[in-house]
């Protein structure tokens, strides 16, 4: 390999090296984004309404499991509405806007 096509697979790798590391940055941060986007507090109000309401989210603890999963699921199918898939911050949000819809404006 002369010189020249040296110093340009080092440019092509260099880019595709700097592309997949910001790839990734930007991965972990949107996911580190997400998992804080909702913090305990709000999901204790969210597992206080659904116990009230008669669905069982599990332990009122502000940690989102598989209890208050199912339980907000069962909420929003047994008010009429749709679960759409995206895990548990779609979730979440889907629960937070189906109540703010069932208040009113």
């Amino acid at each position: 390999m002369d010189t020249t096509s040296s110093r340009e697979f080092a440019n092509v790798f260099r880019t595709a090296f700097l592309v997949f590391a910001l790839t990734a940055m930007f991965a972990l941060m949107s996911a580190a984004a997400s998992a804080g986007f909702h913090n305990r507090e709000e999901i204790r109000e969210i597992q206080q309404m659904l116990m009230q309401c008669g669905f069982d989210p599990g332990p009122v603890d502000g940690r989102w499991g598989q209890m208050t999963a199912r339980a907000a699921a069962q909420y929003i199918r047994g008010h009429g509405g749709t679960v759409r898939s995206g895990g548990e911050v779609s979730l979440i949000m889907q629960v937070q806007n189906f109540v703010v819809s069932e208040d009113g404006p």
